[in-house]
């Protein structure tokens, strides 16, 4: 978990950089947020999981609009989304 909590903090800084020096809509700040929302669903907490979909939607259309939906880079984010859905789904169902 320590490490985890470095790589997010360290995602969160590059992040940062990234949509300063690229902007928003550019394939290098979608892969930064794919991979804080990695680095966040790997954290396994409620919150990081929500926060996670959040960041792989928004890389999902930079990438979609700005390389495509075929792209093998968007394909893997779009796969990310899934399986994060998927376990919040599975969350949501063992809460009930």
């Amino acid at each position: 978990p320590e490490d985890l909590t470095k790589a997010i903090e360290l995602y969160n800084l590059a992040l940062a950089s990234n949509i300063k020096t690229y902007g928003e809509s550019h394939p290098n700040v979608a892969t930064t947020r794919n991979n804080l929302a990695s680095a966040l669903q790997a954290r396994n907490q409620s919150r990081d999981l929500s926060k996670a979909i959040e960041l792989y939607e928004l890389s999902l259309e930079t990438m979609r609009r700005v390389l495509s939906a075929d792209h093998p880079n968007t394909k893997i984010i779009a796969g990310n989304l899934k399986r994060a859905k998927a376990k919040q789904h599975s969350r949501n169902k063992n809460k009930s």
